[in-house]
């Protein structure tokens, strides 16, 4: 009977160490699976591939200009963009002075005042293109030596380099060239006339001597606005 309850004794005993092992091992994988379990991902800061969207605004760079994480200065600058490139404008808020643009398919912040917002199609860093010279037009051009005021109020020189026109605008200025002899000059508008048919400028007379003798009296001139 001693015999039988110590047999039984052990049968227990032995069990608990097979159940307290499993019980150990089962504890350390589970440990085991939590220590190499993926890390949380941060939210995703993606945005449409630069090419696949129609952008109605962008973001112009007016100096080399950090592209950074996050909208403040401490975060980690992306790229830097060069003076006179641009990228898609994602959203503005410029009373937080930071654009955000699309860098390569990833959102991306720049101070705005590193740069300037324009439709497009337009670059507002390109200098405007200087308008067209005016045409040329031709007419007889007689001069005049006599008077005491021009008609926008100056006291008349006959030396200096000025002509009477019937509308141009008073301070216009005209390159008058001579066809005879492609002599030059460039005269200021201050006055009114000529008004005797087939002229339309009065030189004074240190401007017609400039391109002809006084003695001919009229010259047959190529005459335009320069600026």
């Amino acid at each position: 009977m001693t015999i039988t309850r110590t047999h039984e004794a052990h049968k227990t005993l032995r069990r608990a160490a097979v159940l307290a092992t499993t019980t150990g091992l089962v504890l350390a994988g589970t440990a085991i699976g939590q220590a190499h379990a993926a890390p949380r991902q941060a939210p995703s800061r993606a945005v449409p591939a630069a090419g696949s969207v129609v952008y109605k605004k962008w973001a112009w760079a007016t100096a080399n200009v950090n592209v950074r994480t996050w909208a403040t200065t401490s975060s980690k600058p992306i790229v830097v963009l060069g003076k006179g490139r641009a990228l898609g404008v994602i959203t503005t808020n410029t009373s937080k002075g930071w654009v955000k643009v699309n860098y390569k398919g990833r959102a991306g912040y720049i101070q705005t005042r590193y740069v300037k917002i324009a439709s497009t199609g337009v670059n507002p860093l390109k200098t405007a293109a200087k308008p067209a010279a005016s045409k040329t037009a031709t007419c007889k051009a007689s001069y005049y030596g006599e008077g005491s005021r021009t008609a926008n109020g100056e006291r008349f020189n006959p030396s200096a380099m000025t002509a009477a026109h019937k509308t141009y605008k008073f301070g216009t200025k005209l390159k008058v060239t001579n066809r005879a002899n492609g002599r030059s000059v460039v005269v200021r508008i201050n006055d009114r006339g000529p008004y005797v048919s087939g002229r339309c400028l009065d030189l004074s007379t240190g401007a017609f001597k400039k391109i002809a003798s006084t003695s001919a009296g009229v010259a047959t001139v190529n005459y335009q606005v320069v600026r």
